[in-house]
């Protein structure tokens, strides 16, 4: 399901009518009014309330669900990869000033090795990153669970297909279809099929690991490699079907359309990049990226995505 973006408006600017009269003497020196401390206290409680609302509006629907814990689970994950990062240089740099100080002692002195305490700033990073490491495992099985019903939209999805493919053939004095309707529907026929094995083999995999059904380790794990597998065909089909349209596509005559429609195109392509270098790591192997590369991947397209559904839920 498509959301619809719409645009905050933007406050008008009042311009003068002719120049500002010059006085020779000096302006008056305005003082700022202070800050009203209070009135900010009394404004806190509306402003709570209105995001609330806000927030509601974002969760109504399954997909909105799903925006919002994929951008609080990555951006999450983000956060405690820096921390991680942090904590552990900061360890290790204090690890190393010891070293180094012991090296500087004479031959003659004797050093006592015990086990040293962590900078608290950084045992606090490290305890913190694995709070949130923690949080983002329990948004993951959140995620999976509201994915499940994916097989339904699938299941319109390729019904609407099949209904439009099943329409009657031109007749000969018709023209016949272009060839961008013809790779579009293919594209399309190719995207429904994978999507449709990467909720099947998702769910499959889930249910086994929660003894739902009787699966061995192994078959859990081969239908969790072909699940993601068939997410990575389908966003390198998508990336492929903006390539295609982009270079078939006439340039249009109006100057903001045109500029509008590459706006678009770039945003569309960009983050449908970003998933691509994400499904090659879960889906071959034990994975190449780091964990921070991984977060950081994720939250590109995952805070674009929170924007989108936010602006269309004001």
């Amino acid at each position: 399901m498509t959301e619809t973006a719409t645009e905050a408006p933007a406050f008008e600017v009042q311009v003068p009518l002719s120049e500002p009269a010059v006085s020779d003497a000096p302006p008056a020196v305005k003082k700022n009014a202070p800050f009203q401390l209070t009135a900010a206290l009394a404004a806190a409680p509306s402003s709570i309330d209105a995001f609330v609302h806000h927030l509601h509006r974002c969760l109504r629907t399954r997909g909105g669900t799903d925006t919002v814990l994929l951008f609080s689970a990555y951006s999450a994950r983000l956060a405690g990869a820096i921390l991680s990062i942090l904590g552990r240089t900061a360890v290790h740099q204090n690890a190393r000033k010891l070293v180094e100080l012991a090296f500087k002692l004479p031959p003659t002195a004797s050093v006592s090795l015990t086990t040293a305490s962590a900078p608290p700033l950084a045992a606090l990073a490290i305890l913190l990153s694995k709070r949130l490491e923690a949080f983002v495992g329990m948004l993951g099985e959140w995620r999976t669970m509201n994915r499940l019903w994916g097989l339904m939209a699938m299941w319109l999805a390729a019904k609407d297909l099949l209904l439009r493919l099943r329409k009657p053939a031109a007749s000969e004095t018709d023209e016949k279809a272009p060839k961008s309707s013809k790779f579009n529907t293919t594209v399309e026929v190719l995207q429904v099929v994978s999507l449709t094995t990467y909720h099947i083999g998702e769910a499959a995999a889930w249910f086994g690991g929660k003894g739902v059904v009787k699966l061995s380790p192994e078959t859990r794990g081969r239908f969790s490699t072909v699940s993601v597998r068939s997410w990575g065909a389908y966003v390198f089909m998508e990336l492929a079907r903006l390539l295609v349209e982009r270079q078939r596509r006439t340039v249009s005559e109006d100057v903001t359309a045109e500029k509008e429609y590459k706006d678009d195109w770039f945003t569309k392509f960009t983050h449908t990049l970003a998933w691509a270098p994400l499904t090659i790591h879960w889906g071959y192997g034990n994975g190449f990226l780091p964990e921070i590369a991984v977060a950081a991947l994720a939250t590109y397209p995952s805070a674009a995505l929170m924007k989108d559904l936010w602006r269309s839920t004001a």
